[in-house]
């Protein structure tokens, strides 16, 4: 029996998909093929990295499993800021990733850059969406993470796979996730 945990915001939550996000999808994938995958969703909306550090012992407890974090663009400051208490600077946010990602580790852990967002409707620049990308992708390479850059390979392409709001994937983003996902998955050792 395999056990993959999701851990992240809003992103991971399924925000933005009608069928409840891209580990729901996964989830039901499995389920169709009769595999032994149990699929727990740790994703809460709105989260930035200092409420993931606080909740990151929650995890423990379902040790042994698999890993997938992504999560989101909460940290990162923005123009017209509505939430200017939830943001972080990047090096706080790098400390915090130093400090996160070891310690949720599974056995196997993939981590997924946050996807580029609506400059526009969100406030958030490429440029500071850049360096703090860069620098997630980097602490957890430096991890052992399985890494997916999904914000350097979609950036300019982003547009169709969001949803209205600008700031979370549609349908179409969460069954790209999703098919990645469940590939890296079944690729791993024990998932047949």
């Amino acid at each position: 029996m395999t056990t993959l945990v999701g851990f992240g915001a809003s992103s991971m939550q399924g925000v933005g998909d009608s069928q409840g996000g891209f580990l729901k999808r996964i989830a039901a994938q499995f389920a169709s093929l009769q595999r032994s995958v149990t699929v727990i969703n740790k994703g809460i909306g709105g989260q930035s990295t200092p409420a993931m550090l606080a909740r990151m012992d929650e995890l423990a407890s379902l040790r042994p499993y698999d890993l997938v974090v992504i999560l989101g663009c909460n940290d990162l400051p923005r123009a017209r800021d509505e939430h200017p208490d939830n943001r972080t600077s990047l090096e706080v946010y790098s400390a915090n990733l130093r400090h996160l990602l070891p310690a949720i580790q599974g056995r196997r852990s993939l981590f997924i850059s946050s996807f580029a967002v609506s400059a526009e409707r969100t406030g958030i620049a490429s440029e500071v969406f850049d360096r703090y990308m860069n620098a997630a992708t980097a602490i957890a390479q430096a991890a052992g993470y399985d890494l997916w850059d999904l914000y350097n390979e979609t950036k300019h392409t982003t547009a169709p796979l969001l949803a209205a709001d600008g700031l979370h994937f549609n349908d179409d983003g969460h069954a790209l996730i999703a098919r990645h996902v469940h590939a890296w998955l079944t690729a791993s050792e024990g998932v047949h």
